[in-house]
């Protein structure tokens, strides 16, 4: 039974959440205030904090805020420089002064530091033991009564899994609040080295006489070969390749299925009433734009589950670990790798996820090489691509070329930090820390609702953009001759026709014509639309029981250049001009929403501008010389 509430709701308990990163406190602030979050910069600051409320089953009010991860109460980072202002100047933790110090109870001597710190400070602590799970799985017991008197504090296990020791905590908190108001040392207490080894040694006792067998890290021998300079990086490249190929490979069918409903959908509607312009406009504009494009969102949706699945079990510490040594060589370190895994998805949050590095050089190059990173807008005209070079091969080989792709953008991301790194003076040293949390089966559940929710989002971010280009270019490829009943002659009179030709001398120098010209001008809306526009400008139907995708591959097979007099030219899509749009949309930027949050990290539109146009026009050449060099 949860506490009844007692305290006055206008003055409900304040607790801030402290502990290392991977620790578990995020996970277990959202199993306490049911994910109702606010995410906020501190004021003068890129450095986010998250506030919360409790559950309403709890029966008492409390205000949680979860604070970013921290070694030490030495800041040594803009993340520890933050949670020091949150605890020791920030008004918002005057009702209470309440902290919940979060220790992986497998790595108990070295977070519990932290613990000792804000007891040796004055601080009401409760100190909370995350991921007794594994502990439990090791037939590892700990005496929590005995462990509480050591300390001098409430300690309470909880599995962050289900809710087992959530009930405990609230009684805590509740029996906690209630008590006076410590007195809190105005000057920080700050422990010497010789505080650090001495209590080091002080908690290695409490653990090997308290735990009833010593927490060993069984990862330890694994980390042998993750870590290896030389093995561990093969295993690193092994595992995102399986990743990226699998992209390709598992998603085939489901693509298959998805690109056979909207074929049949737009079917349907075409013959409710045959050449009729509003079966005309949902079967052939709308339906088979819309469809073009959710083809792909299997693969996406496989990309963040196998990012997901590796971030989950532990791995994806240990990846940046791995990756600072190669990063330091560039200008920046390990904290950088997970700014660039996230651009994977997206660079918009990949961007504020660079908020963390704290040295301004590192963070520079970082935020300026993630918009060459694969993201999963560019996957879909990537897999075009890869479909119409390979088409009817194997699906395997298919998988390997994506791969190399992700790859190849990482190299492009990793030349271009090091040219600009060598123009860039380097005004502090810099170091990484990463604590590095158990392994563990991946949780099924929450990988899989992960999935959802990014894929979701995705699904939210690119679907209005899609729909209302769709509605253009449907409109625009049909009047104003839309009573012509032949197709290919009422496209040629078109609006779209007349503004494609227009801008057609721009594109040809890398092997396009004015319907692919169209096709990357609407990319710059979202990349995505790129496969959709083509759908719509080679009038793309589900004719022959064929569906979108095939059909769309089979056109660009045939597709040629119409010259002057009307008459047919060269194949428009050939092995020089497809390599040439390989190029281009590796290079170029045309996420819109990527360049304004660019311009917010940067401080300004300067930096942002030179981005853009940088990599547009870098793109346009070397595209170009693709094409040219290869013809």
């Amino acid at each position: 039974m949860y506490p009844d509430s007692k305290i006055n709701l206008k003055n409900f308990p304040s607790v801030l959440m402290i502990g290392s990163p991977n620790a578990g406190k995020s996970t277990l602030f959202n199993k306490l205030t049911d994910n109702n979050a606010k995410t906020t910069n501190y004021p003068g600051t890129t450095v986010d904090y998250t506030t919360g409320y409790s559950r309403s089953d709890f029966n008492i009010k409390i205000k949680f805020l979860d604070t970013p991860g921290i070694y030490s109460l030495n800041p040594k980072t803009a993340e520890e420089e933050i949670t020091n202002k949150l605890l020791f100047k920030n008004k918002e933790n005057q009702t209470g002064n309440l902290i919940l110090s979060v220790v992986d109870s497998t790595q108990f001597v070295r977070q519990v530091l932290i613990t000792q710190q804000l007891i040796d400070q004055g601080f009401s602590v409760i100190l909370v033991l995350s991921m007794v799970d594994i502990l439990e799985k090791n037939k590892i017991n700990i005496n929590i009564k005995e462990l509480s008197n050591k300390l001098n504090c409430p300690v309470v296990p909880v599995n962050i899994n289900n809710d087992d020791g959530i009930k405990d905590l609230i009684k805590e908190i509740h029996d906690l609040s209630a008590k006076p108001k410590p007195d809190i040392q105005k000057t920080k207490i700050l422990w010497q080295e010789q505080d650090y080894k001495t209590n080091f040694l002080s908690f290695q006792k409490i653990e090997k006489n308290l735990f009833s067998a010593s927490v060993k890290n069984y990862s330890s021998n694994i980390d042998k070969l993750l870590l290896h300079p030389i093995l561990g990086l093969v295993f690193f490249m092994s595992i995102m390749t399986l990743l990226f190929a699998s992209i390709f490979w598992i998603a085939t069918p489901l693509i298959d299925y998805i690109d056979l409903f909207f074929s049949n959908l737009a079917e349907v509607i075409m013959q409710i009433s045959p050449g009729s312009l509003w079966t005309e406009f949902l079967g052939d504009g709308l339906i088979s734009g819309v469809g073009a494009f959710m083809v792909f969102v299997p693969q996406i949706a496989i990309l963040f589950l196998g990012l997901g699945l590796l971030e989950d079990s532990g791995y994806l510490a240990r990846a940046s670990s791995l990756i600072d040594k190669p990063l330091s060589k560039l200008g920046m370190n390990g904290r950088s790798f997970v700014p660039i895994l996230s651009s994977f998805a997206c660079a918009v949050p990949a961007m504020m996820a660079a908020r963390t590095i704290p040295n301004k050089k590192e963070k520079f190059l970082t935020l300026f090489i993630l918009p060459l990173m694969t993201c999963s807008a560019r996957i879909p005209v990537y897999a075009l691509i890869i479909s119409f070079l390979f088409f009817g091969k194997s699906i395997f080989l298919s998988g390997f070329i994506l791969a190399t792709l992700y790859f190849a953008g990482l190299l492009l991301g990793g030349i271009t930090a090091s040219i600009i790194n060598h123009f860039l003076p380097q005004k502090q040293n810099s170091f990484f820390i990463m604590e590095l949390p158990s392994y563990k089966v991946p949780n099924a559940k929450k990988v899989f609702k992960q999935m959802l929710t990014r894929t979701n989002s995705f699904i939210k971010n690119a679907g209005p953009i899609i729909f209302v280009l769709s509605i253009i270019i449907w409109a625009s490829s049909t009047f104003p001759n839309y009573k012509i009943d032949n197709t290919n002659q009422r496209f040629q009179q078109s609006y779209a026709a007349q503004v494609g030709k227009v801008i057609e001398p721009v594109f040809k120098p890398m092997g396009a014509d004015w319907r692919v010209g169209l096709g990357i001008l609407s990319s710059f809306a979202a990349r995505e639309v790129f496969v959709s526009t083509l759908a719509s400008v080679f009038n793309i139907t589900e004719d022959n029981d064929e569906d979108v995708h095939k059909s769309l591959l089979k056109t660009m097979q045939t597709a040629r250049f119409v010259n002057s007099d009307g008459s047919y030219g060269k194949l428009i899509f050939t092995l020089p001009s497809i390599l040439a749009l390989l190029v281009f949309f590796m290079i170029a930027l045309q996420c819109m929403a990527t360049v304004s949050v660019a311009k917010n990290e940067f401080g300004g539109w300067k930096v942002a501008l030179i981005q853009l146009f940088s990599f547009n026009i870098i793109a346009y050449v070397l595209a170009v010389i693709t094409y040219q060099g290869l013809s």
